[in-house]
């Protein structure tokens, strides 16, 4: 797949939501020492914990659920919406799923989406197989009405050159979706492709979200 640009993480500018696209290095902080040295002992059980938590992150599934977590209250109710039909997307994007309106009188929680798709299966450019870079097909959720969109982010990207269907599920966290959303709007999952030759495959798409 010949001319792909060196493109930035999110093509279209919107928020990158999913945790796949998080390096394992940004989980922990840089200590500052100043002043004495620190001694061996502390420094080699430093370096045990570092590696235990890498080794943790390490084994932890790619679908892992962002770490802030929306509380369900005592009057929640969980809807579910879903579609399973495969359906091949080139170079463009299409609204794959529409949930239904958000009851009257609810307010939106919380929000978890999980799709089944997977890209073209090749690439020119070997070093990002298997991985989520430089991904160009990948997918984003919006919420809307009639009178137009409120908002929209990126959800999770397939992994590059893969060719096998693939399951993520993310709970999305981005604060914003939640003030904008209002009774009566409509959460749709839309799946993207860009550029010639890249092609994002849809098996399956499910929102699950609670209103209260």
């Amino acid at each position: 797949m010949s001319g792909l640009p060196s493109a930035p993480q999110n093509p279209n500018g919107h928020s990158i939501l999913s945790l796949a696209h998080t390096p394992i290095g940004r989980f922990f902080a840089h200590p500052h020492h100043s002043g004495s040295s620190v001694s061996k002992h502390d420094s080699k059980s430093r370096r045990k914990r570092v590696k235990k938590h890498v080794r943790h992150l390490l084994h932890l599934p790619e679908h892992a659920p962002a770490a802030v977590q929306t509380v369900e209250g005592p009057n929640s109710e969980t809807l579910i919406d879903k579609r399973e039909e495969t359906v091949p997307v080139s170079n463009g994007s299409i609204p794959y799923l529409t949930s239904r309106p958000i009851p009257a009188g609810k307010a939106l929680k919380k929000v978890v989406i999980t799709v089944i798709s997977k890209d073209q299966g090749w690439s020119s450019y070997q070093s990002d197989h298997g991985t989520y870079q430089n991904s160009w097909t990948w997918f984003e959720l919006s919420v809307g009405s009639d009178s137009g969109e409120k908002w929209r982010g990126e959800v999770v990207r397939n992994l590059h050159a893969h060719g096998e269907f693939k399951e993520h599920t993310i709970e999305i966290t981005n604060g914003e979706l939640y003030e904008k959303a209002a009774s009566g709007d409509v959460l749709t999952v839309w799946a993207l492709a860009k550029y010639p030759g890249w092609k994002n495959t849809v098996k399956k798409v499910k929102i699950r979200y609670v209103v209260e």
